[in-house]
């Protein structure tokens, strides 16, 4: 995926079906390298639901632990994760309660 800077700022071109596609990358300063993009790519695959296989095959790597360097937990991902852990005791909480009261 190749990476020009414009004037001030950081481009990188994709192509889709042969369509070049040039996205503006954001608040990518003085510090900016491609490499960063590895570990953003990482995160955003883990936060849109992606297991690690598909991260790790993804990125290029031979192992998940390699892939694992570049995917960081979010804060909002920590929420969901929170959220969905307090949704599943509150179901499992339902159902013993429920084969309780069938086995009276």
């Amino acid at each position: 995926m190749p990476v020009r800077k414009i004037g001030d700022n950081w481009y990188f071109d994709v192509r889709i079906n042969g369509v070049r596609n040039r996205q503006l990358i954001p608040n990518a300063g003085e510090n900016f390298r491609f490499h960063d993009l590895r570990h953003t790519a990482g995160t955003r695959l883990a936060e849109a639901g992606a297991d690690a296989f598909t991260i790790k095959d993804i990125l290029g790597h031979a192992s998940i632990q390699t892939s694992a360097i570049y995917v960081h937990a979010t804060d909002e991902g920590k929420r969901r994760a929170i959220n969905a852990l307090g949704q599943y005791a509150e179901n499992f909480g339902q159902k013993l309660v429920k084969n309780e009261k069938e086995q009276v």
